[in-house]
Formats: C-alpha cells, sequence, structure tokens
C-alpha cells in the first residue's frame, strides 16, 4: 500500500501523478506521486473517466510500491502515456487518499478548483471497438472515415447491402444510402451512449473545464468536433423521406447529455452562473454513482447558491444522514420551501415500473437480430427487394469475420446457415430508425473499458426493477426518509414535473382570485 503523505486541503494542497514515458504500450506502468499547491499553478491534466467494477483490476508501479487500480484507469493510463515524456495528471482514484474520509471530503470540496485549473480535461471514453473507429475518424473530418467504413462493412458481411443490390431500383439504393449513413451515425451515437455520459460526476468536470478533449482507444477527439459534426450532419442531410416517412433529425443522434453541458460550458464562460441547485439535483438525478451522497456533492461546485449554504462533503456519514442535513440546511440558511418541491418520487411499494427500451446504435450490433437480405415488400406498385427484416424471437445472426454467417436459435439450441425468414412471405419494410430498438430479450451492457456488448438474455429481463431499487435504498438506509426530505437516489421512468420552474426568475403573481396573472414588485426583492 502507497504510503500517502498528509495534505494541506485547506490551502489547496493536492497531489499530483507523473506517468513515466515507454515506447511499447504493453510495457509496465511507472508513476510517480508529488504535492503540489494550487496557487503556484503547477502544469497538469485531469482525467475524467467511469470508475467501473471492482474486478479486473491490476497492480501498477506507483512510487516503487505496487498499487491496485481498476481495468478502465489502467487502460486509460496505457493510452495517456507518452513515449518519450513524463505526461503529469490528477486521477482522483490515485491522487486521493481513498481510505481516508476526512481526506477525501476535503478534496472534493476542492474539486472545483482541479478541474477549473488543469491544463485540459481529458475525457477518457474507453477502447476502440470495430465500429467506433468510424465514429471517430468522422467526427475529426479525416478523409480515411470512406476507408473504414468499407473495411468494417466488408469485415461484418456488408450490412450495408452489395452496390449491385442497390442498383436494382431506386427504393434499394435509397435504402442502401440510408443504411451508410446509419452506420457511421450510429457509431457516433455509440460514442456519445458510452457510460462516462451517465455518470453524476461528469457534470463538474466537464463544466468546469479549460479545454476538453475525448480519447477513445489511442485517438483523441476535440470537445466542439463534436458538436460541430452533429451540426453539418444536420445540415446536409436535410431531413429526406425514407419509404414514405420523412426522417426525424432527432433520430439521428443521441446527445442529450452532451448538449446539455454544452449549454453550461457556455453559460459558465459567459459568467451567467445562475444555476438552481434544485435544479441540477433534481434534473440529473438519473445519473449514475457508486455513493449515493454524490447527488448532492457532485453539484456543490457549480451553484453559487452551495456557496452561501456552507454545505461540505463529508463521507463519515451515512447517505440518509447526508440527505436529511441537506434538506434541513436549504430550508434554514435559504429561507424557503423550494426544496420541498423536488419531493416527487413514487412511494407506493405496488408500483412496478418497465425499464424503458435500450438502443443498439451501431450497424454492427443491430444486425445480429436482423436477416440482412430478406425479401422485403414497399408499396403494392413497387417491385420486391433484398434488404433488413427482424428475425423471430430468440434467434441471432453471427457472423463470422470474412464471408461465413449462419443463425442461432436460442430458443433449443440449434444452428443452421439459412435464414429463418428465407422461403417465407416478403416482410413489409419498416422506418430503418426501429432497427436501433432491441428486440424482446435483448440487453444491452458495457464491459469495464466502455465497450458496448449486445446479446440475447431473456433471463435477466425478469428482474423487478422496482424490487431491485428497494433493495438498493434499503442498503443505503433511504427506505425510511422523513417525508419532507427529498430522497435523490429514488428514480422511475415515470417521474412527475416539479411543480416549480426554479429557472424562472421573472417576479411571480401571488394565489389570489384573479384571472389575470398579476405580478407585484416586493419592496426589497424585485423576484418575489
Amino acid at each position: 500500500m502507497v504510503p500517502y503523505q498528509p495534505l494541506d486541503s485547506a490551502n489547496g494542497e493536492i497531489r499530483l501523478l507523473d506517468v513515466h514515458p515507454a515506447k511499447n504500450q504493453d510495457a509496465a506502468l511507472v508513476c510517480k506521486l508529488r504535492h503540489a499547491y494550487l496557487s503556484n499553478n503547477p502544469d497538469y491534466e485531469c482525467l475524467s473517466y467511469v470508475w467501473g467494477r471492482e474486478e479486473g483490476g491490476t497492480d501498477i508501479d506507483l512510487d516503487q510500491t505496487a498499487f491496485r487500480v481498476f481495468e478502465n484507469c489502467e487502460a486509460a493510463l496505457r493510452n495517456l502515456r507518452q513515449p518519450k515524456r513524463v505526461r503529469t495528471l490528477w486521477i482522483d482514484a490515485i491522487c486521493i487518499n481513498q481510505r481516508d474520509n476526512d481526506e477525501k471530503g476535503a478534496q472534493v470540496r476542492r474539486m472545483e478548483d482541479i478541474y477549473r485549473q488543469a491544463r485540459q480535461v481529458c475525457i477518457w471514453l474507453g477502447e476502440l471497438t470495430d465500429g467506433s473507429i468510424v465514429g471517430v475518424k468522422s467526427i475529426q473530418k479525416k478523409l480515411t472515415t470512406g476507408y473504414y467504413l468499407w473495411k468494417v462493412d466488408r469485415k461484418f458481411g456488408k450490412p450495408t447491402l452489395p452496390v449491385r443490390e442497390s442498383l436494382k431500383n431506386s427504393i434499394s439504393l435509397q435504402n442502401r444510402s440510408s443504411l451508410v449513413a446509419a452506420q457511421e451515425f450510429g457509431e457516433i451515437n455509440e460514442l456519445l451512449d458510452r457510460p462516462w455520459f451517465t455518470r453524476v460526476w461528469i457534470m463538474q468536470e466537464a463544466i468546469l473545464a479549460r479545454k476538453l478533449v475525448l480519447i477513445c482507444g489511442s485517438e483523441t477527439i476535440d470537445w466542439h468536433d463534436v458538436g460541430s459534426k452533429i451540426k453539418t450532419s444536420f445540415m446536409a442531410i436535410n431531413f429526406p423521406k425514407c419509404f414514405g416517412l420523412k426522417v426525424n433529425p432527432w433520430d439521428l443522434f443521441c446527445d442529450e447529455t452532451y448538449q446539455k453541458i454544452c449549454h453550461f460550458r457556455h453559460e459558465w464562460e459567459s459568467g451567467g452562473r445562475n444555476a438552481s441547485l434544485y435544479q441540477l439535483l433534481y434534473d440529473y438525478r438519473h445519473l449514475d454513482c457508486k455513493m449515493p451522497q454524490d447527488r448532492i456533492y457532485g453539484f456543490l461546485g457549480l451553484a453559487p447558491m452551495a456557496k452561501d449554504l456552507g454545505f461540505e462533503p463529508n463521507y463519515n456519514l451515512e447517505p440518509a444522514t447526508v440527505f436529511t442535513s441537506f434538506a434541513r440546511t436549504v430550508i434554514e440558511k435559504a429561507r424557503s420551501l423550494d426544496v420541498l418541491h423536488c419531493v416527487r418520487e413514487w412511494r407506493s411499494s405496488g408500483a412496478v415500473f418497465e425499464q424503458s427500451p435500450a438502443y443498439a446504435y451501431s450497424l454492427l450490433d443491430q444486425s445480429r437480430y436482423h436477416d440482412l437480405y430478406a425479401l422485403i415488400k414497399d408499396a403494392p406498385e413497387h417491385p420486391l427487394r433484398r434488404g433488413w427484416a427482424r428475425l423471430p424471437p430468440g434467434w441471432e445472426r453471427i457472423q463470422d469475420e470474412g464471408q461465413t454467417c449462419y443463425f442461432r436459435n436460442h430458443n433449443d439450441g440449434t444452428y443452421q446457415e439459412q435464414s429463418p425468414l428465407e422461403g417465407k412471405e416478403p416482410v413489409q419494410a419498416r422506418y430503418y430508425a426501429e432497427q436501433k430498438i432491441l428486440p424482446r430479450g435483448w440487453i444491452k451492457n458495457w464491459n469495464n473499458v466502455g465497450q458496448a456488448k449486445v446479446m440475447f438474455a431473456p433471463d435477466s429481463l425478469t428482474i423487478d426493477y422496482h424490487s431491485k431499487q428497494l433493495k438498493r435504498l434499503e442498503k443505503h438506509g433511504l427506505d425510511s426518509l422523513p417525508s419532507w426530505v427529498p430522497n435523490w437516489e429514488a428514480r422511475t421512468e415515470h417521474d412527475p414535473t416539479p411543480l416549480l420552474d426554479w429557472a424562472d426568475a421573472s417576479p411571480r403573481y401571488w394565489a389570489s382570485g384573479n384571472i389575470q396573472a398579476v405580478t407585484i414588485a416586493h419592496e426589497e426583492d424585485p423576484n418575489i
């Protein structure tokens, strides 16, 4: 175990990690910790990443001592390490003594300054996949994008359909054009759907950064290039009709979290730092974190109100104590009951909520539950063509690297070379955007290094998600909070809308018999 030396957190002292160079990526990771004061403006970069599950970790050489890091952290270090020079990073899992709750709380209070002063924040999305290189090159605006599209298409059995097939009629040509676009946009979406975009702490880490870069494997993407690619794609596609249906532009990208971060970054840089703490806590309650307390601590650096409250991170306290203390502090210090409007979770023990359908954005994943060359019928006056059609429930298309393709029937465990749709009646054409919706029995998970895994696993769907949530609440003592305390850990797919719009700073009219809204300026506070 590394002998951590105490930090003078009150005066802005932090630890920095020097990653020693190596030309071979497989070489042992050798690192050294050193102390620095933020007031001295040290040169460093911050790593923003998903910790992941504990299994699969490995030891690195830290100050000549074996130090265990999670698999995703190791992968990030290997890809960030330079071949000839030392690279200095700040990584929470290493630079903070995770066994010392007092130090952890003190350093979390400094994270606003740590991320704001870093030369840049490196967002580690995880390792590359066969398809993700297409999305990366497309965002980078590289001329090699077409080459990688061709390479992936050839390797996985031409999911965009052979050119000769598309030349048979205009609909086949339009279909292939849609599939090629879906392959490129789908891989961009897979990057935007990676676990990093689901974390609580990303909001603070990304919003406060001077400069942001996304790193996937050995590839680096400028944060703003993502937005540029989305914007130009909207303009270029001109929202054509596909089989008589107009393409919905919002079917193209799942960029909601990205756009929200961009909005807050713009507000922060322009000096409009009046984000409501209540709004942040409520709107981003769906984001994930290991410790429930972080649902509050992760946003304290973004709202001016937090500084006035004097509410400090304390990891020695249980989550229920933190939630209750926070609600009480807000009511007492802010002299407001607005926090009560955040008590909006469903409390009925009999309620069961279905999980939202999962999406497979990559065309390579979608091709696993489709027959790519099924007989398709469009309008009655159009000739039949070959194209994508969903396989029957429980069937999977398996494509070996190369030309070999076969089909597995998970219902009885058998395999066959011929599609179960071959020789059957033609299948009615469907809107291509529906391809991304996983069929019943299929799930999407991510491994420890951010790569999506789509698989047929019907048993996993029998989980009672409401019961699973209750167990998590019980584990952290959050199943019996006072009725006036918002439970930031309680989430459903049917969250009611808050009663108040905390972003509205306009004067409010008083509840009265007036039919028309009447605003009356308050003598001391014009916002009342």
